[in-house]
């Protein structure tokens, strides 16, 4: 057995054990060497891969270059030039700093490196193979840097034996050319793979922004760079208050993806997948958003570089912030506001002026000689399954009060006050019919305005509950205890909770792993079916522990889960009283055009496009 001794490393070993912290794939060669001719000021970047970089990776700048006897110290394990004192750490403002990212991108390597500033008659070159006995000597060269990198991983074949196929890694390095041309619209990009180019995309501004990117440069970059067809819908946000300043491009509401790849996330112009950036801009997405669904976000978080610090994460890709709840906040009232005051929460406008009393009407009764006829006090089964009339209690809306329940603060995100308020005059519209005992039919002169029943009366729900907490906070005992069966993890789950799903109205006593005893819900509830109901909840809580950050998030999705279940439900007739009863209680109701989950409420129809139909544009 060999002796256990403590010896130093040697320096081959040391290089390839830190190129293991930094060089994963190919692409991780890539954003060093495109950092650091960022760094140098320059103005457009030529890439070359062969085999998605597994074979090379070259990349030709017209930065500054560097000066001759610098040329040696970069493949130097710790030398940079990005930091002088240990307080630099902390205030960090480059892109590349580390100091040994060329040193293990070299020792696991061909490595050449060319580089000339523009007071120099030629350039120098360094030449190594995994970075031992490096031979430098001059050559021309236009004033700039190229690197080349060949044959990664060929003395590591550990680590090369988990790399991707050739398209797989071409695919990691065309996301990341991405997202560096997103944060550099001043730099033009050009992109081969093996041998033939793929991208180029011209430079859109002259100069580095040295504030928030203009919203028709980064337009035109987005545009430029993600070839999207719903890009010129996206929504220029704007923000900023004394934590710092966010500013890019949001999707609005209806062109949400199934995935977060679609959400670019940059902090000081680092590209970072930071979940403290992206939980912010979900938060001003909140009850936008159907469930699984995720934003198209080019957005950009720029502050003090002492107020985040970057050295957290081998790749940069997660930060540490200072001030992480305020910066959460600044994103979220940014794009709560973009949502709230843009085009696609406007009405449509009016194309003429019709009087009201010459446009043809649907006639109530005619549109729903199909439906069931039972009133809006519907009978439904309820949790006893007995027959019950079921009523809807439109109490006015009282405008105001913002009070939390006790021992839960309210989301801070909820509302934006200072935003514009998307609140429709719902006197303007007459009631036309219902269709399928699901969706009502509103018009005025110009407009036909089609309203999803249940999300409407959700929405107004959740509305009336944010604003008045005992319409929900208030429990009514039931006479019978109702007993609903959970797992024992479920019931564990329960029992965590009891206290705050108590602040709600729901009170209920533990079975010790076989289930729980409701005994009161808020009056609202009282005929709701109460097994659905609390496993609705129960799904709440599992999706929103309480870690920090959390509990606002779980105080909507309860309000939202306690409106839904409180509210109308699509093939419940109703009323044509009971319409006008729904109707008034949405005055002053803000921003209906969506429920709290997310789905869509209405959608206008005006006279040009209905006429289109019929050929008669």
């Amino acid at each position: 057995m060999r002796e256990s001794r403590i010896l130093l490393l040697a320096d081959p070993v040391i290089d390839k054990i830190a190129a293991g912290e930094v060089i994963e794939r190919p692409s991780s060669v890539l954003k060093e060497l495109l950092e650091n001719a960022i760094d140098a000021g320059a103005t457009s970047l030529r890439i070359e891969l062969e085999e998605g970089g597994r074979k090379k990776i070259l990349v030709t700048d017209d930065g500054s270059g560097m000066h001759a006897e610098d040329v040696p110290l970069a493949v130097k394990r710790h030398a940079t030039s990005k930091l002088r004192t240990s307080e630099d750490l902390f205030c960090i403002s480059s892109m590349g700093f580390r100091g040994e990212a060329l040193a293990s991108i070299a020792s696991i390597s061909h490595f050449s490196l060319l580089s000339r500033r523009v007071e120099a008659q030629e350039g120098i070159k360094l030449e190594t193979v995994g970075n031992e006995n490096p031979s430098i000597y001059t050559r021309p060269a236009p004033v700039g840097t190229t690197i080349q990198v060949q044959d990664l991983f060929f003395n590591v074949p550990v680590r090369e034996k988990f790399l991707k196929s050739a398209q797989v890694e071409y695919a990691s390095c065309f996301e990341l050319v991405q997202s560096q041309a997103l944060s550099n619209p001043h730099i033009s990009f050009t992109l081969f793979h093996n041998g033939k180019e793929k991208i180029s995309w011209p430079r859109i501004s002259s100069e580095p922004e040295t504030g928030p990117i203009a919203e028709s440069t980064l337009r035109k970059r987005v545009q430029q760079v993600l070839t999207s067809q719903e890009a010129g819908s996206f929504l220029y946000v704007h923000e900023e208050n004394q934590y710092g300043c966010f500013f890019g491009l949001v999707s609005p509401p209806g062109v949400e993806k199934a995935t977060q790849k679609n959400m670019w996330t940059f902090v000081n112009s680092r590209w970072v997948k930071d979940k403290t950036i992206r939980y912010g801009m979900l938060r001003g997405y909140h009850s936008h958003l159907l469930k699984g669904q995720y934003p198209q976000v080019v957005g950009f978080f720029t502050c003090e570089p002492s107020l985040v610090d970057v050295n957290v994460h081998p790749t940069k890709a997660e930060l540490r912030f200072q001030y992480a709840a305020e910066v959460q906040s600044l994103l979220a009232t940014g794009i709560r506001k973009a949502l709230r005051s843009a085009h696609w929460a406007e009405e449509p406008q009016a194309v003429s002026h019709t009087p009201a009393s010459h446009m043809p009407s649907f006639s109530a009764s005619s549109m729903q000689q199909t439906s069931r006829n039972v009133s809006v006090d519907a009978l439904e089964t309820s949790s006893f399954g007995a027959k019950e009339t079921r009523s809807f209690t439109f109490a006015p809306l009282r405008m105001g009060a913002s009070k939390a329940p006790a021992g839960m603060s309210a989301p801070s995100f909820l509302p934006v006050k200072e935003a514009p308020a998307s609140i429709l005059d719902w006197d303007q519209f007459l009631f036309q019919g219902s269709w399928f005992d699901c969706y009502l039919i509103f018009s005025d002169e110009t407009r036909v305005l089609m309203i999803d029943q249940h999300a409407f009366h959700e929405r107004i729900l959740y509305e009336k509950y944010l604003q008045d907490p005992t319409l929900y906070s208030l429990c009514q005992p039931l006479l019978i205890p109702h007993l609903i069966a959970f797992s024992p993890e479920e019931v564990a789950l329960f029992a965590e909770n009891q206290a705050q799903l108590a602040s709600y109205g729901c009170t209920y006593g533990i079975l010790e792993g076989k289930g729980i005893e409701v005994t009161g819900v808020p009056p609202l509830l009282r005929r709701q079916q109460f097994d659905t109901l609390f496993a609705s909840l129960l799904q709440e809580v599992r999706n929103h522990p309480h870690e920090s950050g959390m509990p606002a998030t779980l105080h909507h999705q309860v309000l939202a889960t306690l409106a839904c279940h409180s509210a109308v439900r699509a093939g419940e007739k109703l009323e044509e009283s009971h319409v006008h009863r729904l109707k008034q209680e949405a005055q002053g109701v803000d921003f209906v055009h969506n429920c709290p989950h997310g789905r869509r409420v209405f959608k206008w129809f005006n006279r040009s496009e209905v006429e289109g139909w019929f050929d008669r544009t």
